[in-house]
């Protein structure tokens, strides 16, 4: 899910991605895993299936928020989770393009900004299918 927050003035945007349906699946598999820790039998792939819920709630879901300053001529992007949170700052004078990189079976893809200075800083680390509908 993908919010936007329009500022009081027209210096500023922010674009915030929420992981919903990877919070949704850590949830699942949490309490499915839960849940089997009771039944007996059931230790190991409960302790398999807690632990995914928790890599997936916990690392994988990443919260980006994208923020443009236009008078500092910053792009930020931020990646959030619950156990790490990172920052990359972009000058506009350095972004040449947004464009969208495939995978090497070309069957995924990920939004990336192509910067002058050379090379292309994902908005996400994971890539999404149906980039042939995309082209």
């Amino acid at each position: 899910m993908t919010s936007y927050d329009p500022a009081t003035d027209q210096n500023h945007l922010k674009i915030t991605e929420l992981p919903i349906a990877l919070w949704i699946v850590g949830v699942i598999l949490f309490i499915v895993g839960i849940y089997l820790l009771r039944q007996q039998g059931g230790l190991m792939i409960g302790l398999v299936l807690l632990a995914a819920g928790l890599v997936f709630i916990g690392g994988l879901a990443s919260i980006t928020t994208i923020t443009c300053d236009r008078i500092s001529g910053l792009m930020t992007i931020r990646y959030t989770t619950l156990i790490h949170r990172s920052e990359k700052q972009v000058p506009f004078s350095d972004i040449q393009s947004i464009g969208i990189e495939s995978s090497r079976n070309d069957e995924t893809c990920r939004i990336v900004i192509n910067r002058r200075s050379g090379g292309a800083i994902p908005l996400h680390s994971f890539y999404s299918s149906g980039y042939s509908g995309k082209k």
